[in-house]
């Protein structure tokens, strides 16, 4: 199993990081717009919730990635603080981490 790691930057320097497990089949799924994200840089690449009117809606920051790959994106940033919640402007990185269980204790 591997973990996605987020770091969000959602009001001009504060920062959260979201981390959620993914299976290979769904980071793969994703992988068309995490290259998407990477090529528009660490500037306003991603805004969502009340603030989508900003820059546009998301389907016309990443008009060639599928509007159900965005929205599935969406719930995965929506685990983030209720403070964070709908105002993220910037993705500053995505890291994908490989998790190993060593010891089960319960």
């Amino acid at each position: 199993m591997k973990q996605i790691e987020i770091e969000v930057d959602w009001n001009d320097g504060d920062y959260e990081t979201i981390r959620k497990k993914l299976s290979d089949d769904k980071l793969d799924y994703f992988r068309p717009l995490f290259q998407a994200i990477s090529k528009k840089g660490k500037r306003h690449n991603w805004v969502q919730g009340e603030r989508e009117g900003y820059l546009g809606p998301l389907i016309d920051m990443y008009p060639d990635i599928p509007e159900e790959v965005l929205n599935e994106f969406d719930e995965i940033l929506n685990l983030c603080s209720d403070d964070c919640r709908g105002w993220i402007h910037t993705i500053c990185s995505i890291q994908i981490i490989e998790i190993n269980v060593v010891e089960n204790l319960v």
